[in-house]
């Protein structure tokens, strides 16, 4: 069952970002304004050997003109709603809108990261490379889900119920429609046509969530980093 809960009014907090090129263009951000809402699909242990969440993803419409360039950062974010800290991994994947009703269609391209320690009550953004992957031609989803590494992580199961996504809204580059995609089971999704459905929550608030997708126009202006979590920004979430 998916969770949709409200977050307490959040501080910003910019820790050791690594500084940015100015030859950084974002084709598609929604990195700058706060619902205060974060959602999560739910989890299942997988056959005793894996406890991962249902995967949620977001339409996004990047600027035109830049199709086929190479992405430089793809910025997303993971809130810990648990009272301690927890260890999970993320999993990021990117589709074709051909899909079903407009859907995840065509897979693109997939990234599992090693575990990250997310702090408790805590709202975290983190950008990386992805290396070979290009600005895909006009709307295109993205989405994440979570595991605990094969239980090697320590994330029980109700804890990892409690982490998700948040949501931003509204875009300030690029566009993107009242709309998510949740799959039907939980799983890693590296697949074509996932199994799922479109919804939203009657805009309030619009389900879009913190993405960011950057290029650097002039290629050999900036020093690309290998694929991985390249700088951490942290809103705390103030307590009653």
């Amino acid at each position: 069952m998916k969770m949709l809960q409200k977050m307490l009014a959040a501080v910003f907090l910019v820790c050791g970002v690594a500084s940015v090129s100015a030859q950084e263009v974002f084709v598609y951000s929604d990195l700058t304004t706060q619902t205060g809402t974060r959602l999560n699909g739910g989890s299942e242990n997988q056959g005793g050997t894996n406890t991962i969440t249902r995967l949620i993803a977001d339409d996004l419409t990047p600027m035109s003109g830049y199709a086929g360039m190479l992405i430089n950062r793809i910025y997303f974010s993971v809130f810990n709603n648990n009272a301690t800290a927890v260890s999970a991994r993320p999993r990021l994947r990117i589709w074709q809108a051909d899909g079903a009703g407009g859907g995840p269609g065509t897979v693109i391209a997939g990234f599992t990261f090693n575990p990250i320690s997310f702090g408790a009550n805590s709202a975290n953004a983190y950008f990386f490379n992805p290396g070979t992957v290009t600005v895909p031609t006009g709307t295109f989803w993205m989405g994440m889900t979570f595991d605990n590494n094969g239980n090697l992580s320590g994330a029980t199961a109700a804890q990892m119920d409690n982490l998700g996504m948040m949501l931003f809204n509204p875009p300030t580059i690029g566009t993107s429609a009242d709309l998510y995609f949740q799959t039907t089971a939980a799983g890693s999704h590296f697949n074509n046509n996932p199994v799922g459905t479109l919804g939203n929550f009657g805009g309030n608030p619009p389900a879009n969530f913190y993405f960011g997708v950057s290029v650097v126009p002039e290629p050999g202006t900036y020093a690309l980093a290998g694929v991985g979590v390249a700088a951490l920004l942290i809103f705390r979430r103030r307590r009653k």
